[in-house]
């Protein structure tokens, strides 16, 4: 009787630390998560406390990113918990893994940072509550380095979500409008010394381009604030056009700033007339 009673003491004891941990804060960000894909909303924060995350994919998963899209694991700090949350997110990251088996930590790093603010800001595609790969795995199945030749233009206002106005999407005409725009372009964005121009707590617009393992971005709000025809931006600011022509005012402004809006313009116009 004795060992019949000491047998099921250590059958439940087995079971007690064979159940599986639980997570209070992958179930507060998968609950979360869930919440922010279904309203689209990137403005509220996002709760990253007790968590870890790097690009990845857990095994299993139904839904994997497309292009422009990466895929981000979720998991707790507390690496003997097995719970994890996958988020595909869009725009991507905006870093692809190298082609080696040992990054630089400065790469890493950066890496890091890009992937905690495209969880804060980025939209969520797809959530998935998994687990890790058993352990003694690596914790991330590594994504594969990709050459992305993209062009997105986003519409971004000061407490709003993002809005995507215009976007290539990876498919082979896509590739092609991509490689031709940027070699034609290639020498104006290599030139260019200004990358952003807007005010504080403004809205603007960015061009996001990605071609041949480079990534060129710039942010202006002469596209928004010159839809009004009393106004115009010039490098210190909107300034009211008070009888002047937009191209009088223009004129005057330095070159290096003309160029910029020049090489701005153009990207933009080509988007349009694409779509």
């Amino acid at each position: 009787m004795k060992a019949v009673v000491m047998l099921i003491s250590c059958l439940l004891l087995a079971g007690c630390f064979s159940k599986p941990r639980h997570s209070a804060s992958v179930e507060r960000f998968f609950n979360d998560a869930k919440v922010r894909a279904s309203t689209g909303n990137t403005v509220t924060k996002i709760d990253l406390r007790g968590l870890r995350f790097s690009l990845g994919a857990l095994p299993g998963t139904r839904e994997n990113p497309k292009n422009n899209q990466d895929s981000i694991m979720v998991s707790d700090v507390d690496t003997g918990i097995r719970e994890a949350v996958q988020i595909v997110v869009t725009p991507g990251v905006g870093n692809t893994l190298p082609d080696t088996d040992q990054p630089s930590p400065e790469f890493l790093e950066r890496l890091q940072r890009d992937t905690e603010k495209a969880l804060q800001r980025h939209r969520y595609v797809s959530v998935e509550l998994g687990k890790l790969p058993d352990p003694g795995n690596p914790n991330v199945t590594p994504l594969p380095a990709r050459e992305e030749e993209t062009i997105q233009i986003i519409e971004k206002q000061p407490m709003e979500a993002e809005r995507l106005l215009y976007s290539t999407y990876g498919s082979e005409k896509d590739r092609r409008f991509v490689a031709e725009l940027i070699g034609r372009l290639r020498p104006q964005l290599e030139a260019n010394d200004i990358k952003d121009n807007f005010g504080p707590d403004a809205g603007f617009v960015e061009i996001i381009i990605r071609s041949g393992g480079q990534t060129w971005t710039l942010r202006s709000w002469h596209p928004m604030f010159e839809s009004n025809p009393k106004l115009v931006v010039t490098i210190n600011g909107v300034e009211s056009l008070d009888g002047r022509s937009r191209a009088e005012v223009l004129a005057a402004q330095p070159e290096d700033y003309r160029n910029f809006r020049a090489l701005f313009d153009e990207i933009q116009a080509a988007m349009k007339r694409r779509k």
